[in-house]
């Protein structure tokens, strides 16, 4: 996995609850190549992410030129976040 430079997580339809949390977001802020996250639920999906900004900011690690999370509630702090820490977005 360490040579893992894309990686998408997520639910589809009806098929159940992503429940990515701020330890998963740990796991993947040890993967040294990645550029590409992207964590999210489509469809019929009433669940959201359970990172919060620790773990967004953990996942600011990275030296991500790619990331998408879907359905958080990060507001203007988050993008705040993300902007300082991640400008190659």
């Amino acid at each position: 996995l360490h040579q893992l430079t894309e990686l998408r997580i997520g639910t589809y339809a009806l098929l159940g609850y992503n429940d990515i949390g701020d330890e998963a977001a740990k796991l993947i802020a040890t993967l040294p190549l990645l550029v590409k996250l992207y964590i999210s639920t489509y469809g019929d999906n009433l669940g959201g992410t359970k990172i919060t900004q620790e773990g967004l900011l953990t996942l600011c690690q990275l030296k991500l030129t790619d990331l998408g999370i879907g359905d958080n509630n990060y507001g203007d702090e988050g993008a705040f976040i993300v902007a300082r820490h991640l400008p190659d977005l």
